[in-house]
């Protein structure tokens, strides 16, 4: 009985591993140096979304910050910035894959935190899974 319980469980793990793996890669990435330049970034839908030229070329699901339900107000609330923003650095030595760094906060992000007495937050970036974890 002991045995068929363990090997009942290892069924339901494999199953599940497999399920959770299919639903989850990216069967079609994009081409090697694929240039893009617009990312939009849908926090309640939780997407993030690239383009070229106008054209959507990829969507993808994301995480978004410890507080995602709002923008941005201050260092430290743990909220994703709302705005538009360009990216203007990469971190190639980043522990987080393609970790890229937007120009948060803007002057009216600066001043608006300013106005209610806390700094704005400053190294906002856009990143996936940390590195080694790329099979989660």
């Amino acid at each position: 009985m002991r045995f068929k319980s363990i090997l009942l469980l290892g069924v339901i793990f494999g199953v599940a591993s497999a399920i959770y793996f299919y639903a989850h890669h990216n069967w079609n990435p994009l081409p090697p140096n694929t240039t893009i330049d617009r990312i939009l970034v849908e926090k309640s839908a939780r997407k993030l979304s690239i383009y070229r030229a106008g054209e959507k070329l990829k969507t993808y699901r994301v995480a978004l910050g410890r507080n995602p339900t709002g923008a941005k107000q201050q260092e430290g609330d743990q909220k994703t910035p709302e705005g538009v923003y360009r990216i203007d650095n990469r971190n190639p030595h980043s522990n987080f894959h393609l970790a890229l760094h937007i120009s948060y906060p803007s002057a009216e992000d600066t001043a608006r935190a300013a106005a209610r007495g806390f700094p704005a937050g400053y190294d906002i970036m856009v990143h996936g899974l940390p590195n080694g974890r790329g099979w989660l």
